[in-house]
This record gives C-alpha cells, sequence and structure tokens, in this order.
C-alpha cells in the first residue's frame, strides 16, 4: 500500500490501489467529492445524490450553482441516452452503436448531446439543475447534457467501474480547479487543491502526460452536425482523423483553444498521416501514443 498520509492532510491514495478505490466510494456514497488523476488534468468527482452533495461540489470550484457539470456515462448509456431525432445523420452514425464511441471519443473527448424526453423524466431534480443544459444554438430550450465515457484500460476506469458497480445515482466530473482559473495537471499543485478543501486524492502513478494536458475537447451533436465548442488535450486536427469516417465535413469550431492548455498535434503522432490511419486505427495510434510516453515516464 502506497499511500501518503500524516494525519493532518486529507487522504491520498492511488487509482491502482483496490482499498483507495474502496476509500473513495464510501466518500462518494456519503455525498462527498474526491479529486482524481487522469494524467491529463486533475478533476473532481461526485454523485450527486443531493442537493446537498450537489452545493458541496460546486462549493468546492466556487462554482455558480447555474453551471452545469459533464456526466461520467457508458458508451451504451451515452447511446441510449441520446435522442437520434434531433442529431444529424452523420452525428447518429457516431452515437446510435456504442463500438463506435468505443472507437473514436471515449477518453478522448466529452460529447454533449441531446438527451430524450423519457431519460428526462427519470432524473432526480438535483440531476435536473446541475447536469442539463439548453443552450445548443438552433435547437434552443431542449435539454442536452455532456457525457464523457471511459474505455481504454486507464488507472482511472477503476474508479469509473467501482461506481457504476454500486450504482452511485449521477455520476459527475468536472475539472479540478477555480472556476475560471486554469485547470490543474500538476501533482503538487493537486495536492494543495484538496488539502485547503480537506477532499481525499487519488493519483495515478504515471504522473502528468509530458505531451498532452489540460482539458478535453468538447463536440456537441447537434441537428446540423458535430460542432466543436471547446479545443482541449487534443488538435482538432488530430480528432478529424478520428472521426474521418463517420463525417463528411470538416469540424466547425465555435471556440479556441484556451493558453493553458497543451494539445496533442499532428507532430506528436505523425503515423495517423504517413499512413493514412483513420477511425479506430487513429484512435489506437493516440492511445498508444499515451501509453508509450506514460510508461517512458514511469521508468524515469
Amino acid at each position: 500500500m502506497s499511500i501518503e498520509n500524516d494525519g493532518s492532510n486529507p487522504y491520498i491514495g492511488y487509482l491502482d490501489e483496490p482499498e483507495s478505490v474502496d476509500y473513495a466510494i464510501n466518500t462518494l456514497e456519503t455525498g462527498g467529492v474526491v479529486g482524481v488523476s487522469n494524467t491529463a488534468v486533475f478533476a473532481c468527482v461526485s454523485s450527486l445524490s443531493s442537493v446537498e452533495a450537489g452545493q458541496r461540489l460546486f462549493n468546492t470550484k466556487d462554482r455558480r450553482l447555474t453551471r452545469t457539470v459533464g456526466a461520467l456515462v457508458t458508451s451504451e448509456q451515452l447511446s441510449d441516452f441520446t435522442d437520434m431525432d434531433r442529431c444529424s445523420p452523420d452525428v447518429r452514425k457516431l452515437l446510435e452503436d456504442p463500438e463506435v464511441i468505443n472507437n473514436t471519443v471515449a477518453d478522448l473527448a466529452f460529447v454533449r448531446f441531446p438527451i430524450k424526453h423519457s431519460v428526462v423524466a427519470k432524473m432526480s431534480d438535483v440531476a435536473l439543475r446541475m447536469m442539463l443544459s439548453h443552450k445548443p444554438e438552433g435547437d434552443r430550450g431542449m435539454p442536452y447534457m455532456q457525457g464523457f465515457v471511459s474505455e481504454a484500460n486507464t488507472e482511472f476506469k477503476q474508479l469509473e467501474k467501482a461506481m457504476h458497480h454500486k450504482k452511485l445515482p449521477n455520476p459527475v466530473i468536472t475539472s479540478m480547479n477555480i472556476s475560471g482559473q486554469p485547470e490543474i495537471t500538476e501533482p503538487e499543485d493537486a495536492k494543495a487543491f484538496c488539502k485547503e478543501r480537506d477532499i481525499p486524492l487519488l493519483l495515478n502513478r504515471n504522473g502528468r502526460n509530458p505531451v498532452s494536458h489540460g482539458s478535453f475537447p468538447i463536440f456537441e451533436a447537434t441537428p446540423h452536425g458535430l460542432i466543436c465548442v471547446r479545443v482541449g488535450n487534443i488538435s482538432t486536427a488530430v480528432m478529424r482523423r478520428i472521426l474521418q469516417p463517420i463525417l463528411s465535413y470538416d469540424l466547425d469550431q465555435t471556440s479556441i483553444n484556451k493558453s493553458h492548455v497543451q494539445a496533442l498535434t499532428p507532430s506528436h503522432v505523425p503515423e495517423l498521416w504517413q499512413q493514412n490511419l483513420q477511425g479506430k486505427h487513429a484512435r489506437d495510434a493516440i492511445i498508444n501514443q499515451r501509453l508509450t510516453f506514460e510508461s517512458a515516464y514511469r521508468a524515469a
């Protein structure tokens, strides 16, 4: 067991330790917030089981309750929750099949999607308030949810699987930072943040990815196609290679990259173009690239 505790700090463990995952699950079951690392950016995870739990999460970030947070969903849930009638044909090809989701946007980007009214009807008041937005242009007033699918065999996946196994209601994830300030990508900064707010922290032994770090991209599924609303730690040009077999157009971009995000660019994965990799093969190359750098980090 490798847990850094001196009696005064909040609990600090590792995502690959079952006892640390159990501690995190117990915290979430009682309405608490847990800090986690996924090598790209540190995040805060919660289960919106009550208004108090949601308030605790938003207080951790000094965030207004009028903002929303992203849901941790499986690819099957993302496919089942999406209102396909409010998606363009190419977006339906992306989201209708869980296997296609796993082979494209899983682990790499958030997807903001129109949610079925039948799903909304089953959601609690706290989930409705904190997980849904009604802002997409051209579809104003209709509910949308922002979801993240974790599929690759990463250390973070163990916590995500445990949350779903325990059937924790409304598992959500949001960047670890004070709202409006840069996201946290360094372990020491994460430790200081969690100590100040008295929340447990689960680290990834691999540390931070030296090539790509910061917030994830966000793609919005609309009746008019897929739109990039935030350029994150993977550039739009690289994501385009993954989505190319599905999309017949270039990704529209409605916002620019944040200066503190270091994105994975074509120069980091030249084989995408040298070998003309697309779709699943392009995604596998990116995942392998990340694992290569993580292995190098671990060896160092």
